[in-house]
C-alpha cells in the first residue's frame, strides 16, 4: 500500500479489517480536521464506518446507604454516532457490549498504529492473507480456512515472540487478548511449532489439515508470513 498520504476512506478501511475502534477526534487529527470538518462531507453510516466512534461515559444509577440515588460513572463506550443498531458491524458491537478499553483516542496513537499495521501487511507473502488482514476480504481464503486464519491474523497484531500465538493445548496471555479484543474464541488452532532443516528459523502454525501458517521472527516482528499446502 506503499506510504501515501492518509485519506479517510484508508484509515477506516485499516480500522475495519483490524476490529479496532478510533475515536472522531483521532482520525480527524490526523488528516487535519476538526471532528466537524471530518463529518461534513456526510461519509456513510455503514459497519465499516462504524468503527470511527465517539466515547461517551455510561452512567449507573446506584443507591446509597441512606436510600438517596447517585450516579456512578461505569464506563466510556466508544459507539459510533447516529447510527441504527443494524448498521454496526457485529464484532464492532461486541467490543462496545463488552467495554473493551481499545479505542485509540488521539492522532498520535492512531498514527503509529496505522504505520504499525502497514509494516506488517508489507511482510505477508501470500496475496490472500494480504488482502484478508487489509481489508477484510476473504476472497482469495478457501472457506473452511478464514476462521482459523482469522484468529492467526488477530494474534498477529499483537504479538511480541512466537509464542504468542500459543498452541492447540496452551494459549499465552498476549494471545487470548488479540483474540478477545476481536470478539473471537478459539477452536481447531495451533499447534505452533519450529521448522528444521533448511526452514531452521521458521515456525508453522496449524490451520487446518494440511494447512499452515509459516513465518519468521525476529527482533519482536513476523517476517515472510505465508500459507503453504503442505500436500
Amino acid at each position: 500500500m506503499g506510504d501515501a498520504p492518509w485519506t479517510l476512506d484508508a484509515v477506516v478501511t485499516w480500522l475495519y479489517s483490524r476490529r479496532r475502534r478510533a475515536t472522531y477526534g483521532a482520525v480527524a487529527g490526523l488528516l487535519g480536521k476538526t471532528p466537524r470538518e471530518l463529518m461534513s462531507g456526510r461519509p456513510p453510516r455503514n459497519e465499516v464506518y462504524s468503527w470511527v466512534v465517539a466515547l461517551r461515559a455510561r452512567k449507573d444509577v446506584c443507591t446509597r446507604p441512606d436510600g438517596t440515588p447517585i450516579e456512578v460513572e461505569r464506563s466510556k463506550q466508544g459507539r459510533p454516532t447516529g447510527y441504527k443498531y443494524h448498521k454496526i458491524d457485529p464484532e464492532c458491537r461486541t467490543q462496545i457490549r463488552k467495554g473493551l478499553d481499545n479505542v485509540i483516542k488521539d492522532s498520535a496513537e492512531l498514527s503509529h498504529w496505522l504505520d504499525s499495521r502497514r509494516r506488517i501487511s508489507s511482510r505477508i507473502k501470500h496475496p490472500g492473507l494480504k488482502r484478508l488482514y487489509e481489508e477484510r476480504d476473504h476472497s482469495q481464503i478457501r472457506p473452511d480456512l478464514k476462521e482459523n486464519i482469522e484468529r492467526f491474523l488477530a494474534i498477529l497484531d499483537y504479538a511480541e515472540k512466537p509464542q504468542d500465538f500459543g498452541s492447540s493445548d496452551e494459549e499465552t496471555p498476549k494471545g487470548a487478548a488479540a483474540r478477545l479484543s476481536a470478539g473471537e474464541t478459539r477452536r481447531g488452532f495451533g499447534n505452533l511449532h519450529p521448522l528444521e532443516g533448511d526452514r531452521k528459523g521458521s515456525w508453522s502454525v496449524f490451520v487446518s489439515r494440511n494447512w499452515r501458517i509459516t513465518f519468521r521472527f525476529e527482533r519482536g516482528e513476523a517476517f515472510e508470513i505465508n500459507l503453504e499446502d503442505y500436500h
